[in-house]
């Protein structure tokens, strides 16, 4: 199978080390979906389609975002350690967060491009600017403001604005979105993802709100690329418990439900 070329794969960190098969992905879903993501990488950094010097693969791969909302950052970085093991590449932080500007600044230092590092509930450009300078590559808001998206591609991160309807959509993407946030998606479910994506197919929908493992899958299968799951999977209940288990696995069972919901890949042809 062709390899993404070394001049255009971002730089390695210590972070593969801690997976014998070289990332928490591969080591959370096994060989058939390792051959999954990197079709789906090799795509990615030959299409470009990814902000400029950045790729999403981190987060499409896997097909997950684990969502921070928490009361401070105490625990936090065990916590996104945690998620790690457990297959996701992709971490978001949001900005009512207390502390979260600080804790992308130390995260994006301590994991590099291994990890697709976002900001949540980014509502002003203002807000954009702190959050990229702070290191995050991905920026996520709860709803779809024009400034904001534009603001987002000066920076040279992916936008990816909360949407609902097929009209907020269409605007969404009209304003440069790179991926679209589906939310609250916990309110109509997996049929709302497909009658959605039945008319927009070419749209990225990262689905969020009350999605846990057991739904996953099925809004994969009805057509989202990825799903974002928040206090289920990483709260402050779980970090002051110290249940890094608890978080592992269920991140784990997330990717994994996400693994079997995608289409086996066609064999490469050398």
């Amino acid at each position: 199978m062709p390899q993404p070329s070394t001049a255009t794969r971002p730089p390695r960190s210590p972070i593969t080390a801690w997976f014998p098969s070289g990332s928490p992905a591969d080591a959370a879903a096994g060989p058939s979906w390792c051959l999954a993501c990197a079709i789906i990488t090799e795509y990615i950094l030959q299409n470009g389609e990814a902000m400029p010097g950045q790729s999403l693969a981190p987060l499409i791969d896997p097909g997950v975002v684990v969502i921070a909302r928490l009361s401070g950052t105490d625990g936090l970085d065990d916590a996104a350690d945690a998620a790690i093991r457990g297959g996701a590449l992709a971490l978001e932080v949001t900005l009512n967060t207390p502390g979260a500007l600080p804790w992308l600044e130390r995260a994006a230092a301590r994991y590099g491009e291994d990890i697709l590092l976002g900001a949540g509930t980014v509502r002003t450009a203002g807000q954009v600017r702190d959050a990229v300078s702070a290191g995050a590559r991905l920026i996520v808001s709860p709803g779809t403001v024009p400034t904001v998206v534009a603001a987002t591609k000066d920076a040279g991160a992916a936008a990816m604005p909360g949407c609902y309807t097929a009209t907020e959509i269409e605007a969404a993407v009209a304003a440069g979105a790179d991926l679209v946030k589906l939310f609250p998606a916990g309110i109509s479910g997996p049929q709302y993802v497909a009658d959605l994506t039945a008319a927009l197919d070419d749209v990225q929908l990262v689905v969020t709100g009350r999605v846990t493992a057991e739904d996953a899958g099925a809004y994969v299968s009805a057509g989202a690329t990825a799903v974002g799951i928040g206090t289920w999977a990483l709260s402050d209940k779980l970090i002051n418990e110290g249940r890094w288990d608890v978080i592992e696995g269920r991140v784990r069972q997330t990717c994994q439900q996400i693994a079997g919901a995608r289409p086996v890949p066609p064999p490469v042809v050398s």
